[in-house]
């Protein structure tokens, strides 16, 4: 008896999406010391908006044919996003009071955007649609 490649594939997508946004973040950094901030803001919007339009797709295609996920991936997840967004907020909040920091604090906020946006997606999936067995 074989897997359906839907099943397959989901679970794939789930690790590419974590892989996604971890190479993005590490992008972001190195984009933010080497090149301007053009490269910069090229870089965080291009890594946002692939970030949303996987979330978007894999959210259809797994509303899409009604599949349950086995076991707790996206609240793993969710908890997993959550975690790093919250834990880069305090840090990078630690900073705010250094007038010289200032702007370097508001551009590593926008860094973790994808963080956020991967966290409402996978509450959302587990905890409002049930993609749970």
């Amino acid at each position: 008896m074989t897997t359906s490649p839907i099943k397959k594939s989901l679970h794939e997508r789930i690790i590419e999406i974590t892989l996604l946004q971890i190479i993005g973040i590490i992008i972001i950094g190195i984009s933010d010391l080497v090149f301007n901030w053009v490269a910069f803001w090229l870089t965080w919007t291009s890594t946002t908006i692939l970030t949303l339009i996987i979330w978007q797709l894999l959210a259809k295609s797994i509303l899409k044919n009604r599949e349950k996920v086995p076991g707790r991936a996206f609240e793993f997840l969710f908890f997993l996003f959550l975690f790093l967004s919250s834990y880069a907020i305090t840090f990078i909040a630690s900073f705010v009071n250094e007038p010289s920091k200032i702007i370097d604090s508001v551009f590593m906020y926008i860094l973790f955007i994808p963080s956020f946006v991967s966290s409402v997606y996978c509450g959302w999936l587990y905890y409002i649609k049930g993609v749970y067995n």
